[in-house]
């Protein structure tokens, strides 16, 4: 009986640090999916890939409902340190390309602009990315993509590998996205970047969370 309540308790303590809303940190990945994660910050060897920084590319999907059809836009920013961002909205319209920092603003929180984001490689015509995002529990879960560059304007998702108690297996992609030059892209800050292990070097690491106390000073 003792130990059923130690472990309810070091549950309940695990459930709720995974859930820390300011201090969401992947600390909470399983040690079963942290060991296929092996790319780390900065990865200024993505320099000169052929991806492109001055926008997002988009894949647009739709959704049909009983009484109308909604479009849903994936988007992923590229950043030069080798971090990416992934968000969905619903519009991409001329006045968000606008200022996008300012349209994604209205409901990022603090440091956390987006939940899901990871560090990627690129090597010739193949972007490799590790990818760490929700789960339906209350950990972080890592994914793996590959994208191929098929044109200066075009990436295509070709697979994505999942993992299953460590057990990888790759589900085929074929979706295509499309670059859109916008202005105003925002700053890469999301959760990973918290995290000492995924720098390689770890005053980078401090360097990071420096600014970031400095940013949330100046948000207050």
């Amino acid at each position: 009986m003792k130990t059923i309540i130690i472990a309810l308790l070091l549950g309940c303590f695990l459930f709720a640090g995974c859930n820390l809303i300011d201090k969401a940190t992947v600390s909470c990945l399983p040690n079963y999916e942290k060991k296929y994660s092996t790319l780390r910050l900065p990865n200024h060897a993505t320099a000169g890939n052929g991806i492109r920084y001055d926008g997002f590319y988009a894949h647009t999907s739709y959704y049909e409902t009983s009484d109308k059809v909604d479009t849903i836009f994936a988007l992923y920013f590229f950043y030069e340190d080798g971090s990416f961002i992934w968000i969905c909205r619903n519009d991409i319209s001329n006045e968000f390309k606008k200022n996008v920092s300012k349209n994604i603003s209205t409901w990022r929180k603090g440091d956390r602009w987006n939940h899901n984001c990871g560090v990627y490689a690129a090597n010739q015509d193949t972007i490799n990315m590790e990818y760490y995002g929700h789960s339906y529990s209350s950990f972080y879960k890592l994914t793996i993509k590959k994208f191929l560059i098929t044109d200066e304007k075009h990436i295509r998702h070709i697979s994505q590998t999942y993992f299953d108690k460590g057990k990888p297996w790759t589900k085929a992609k074929d979706d295509d996205y499309y670059f859109v030059q916008a202005d105003s892209i925002p700053p890469p800050y999301c959760f990973i970047k918290q995290e000492k292990w995924i720098w390689k070097d770890k005053h980078d690491w401090k360097n990071y969370m420096e600014k970031k106390k400095h940013r949330s000073e100046q948000e207050h």
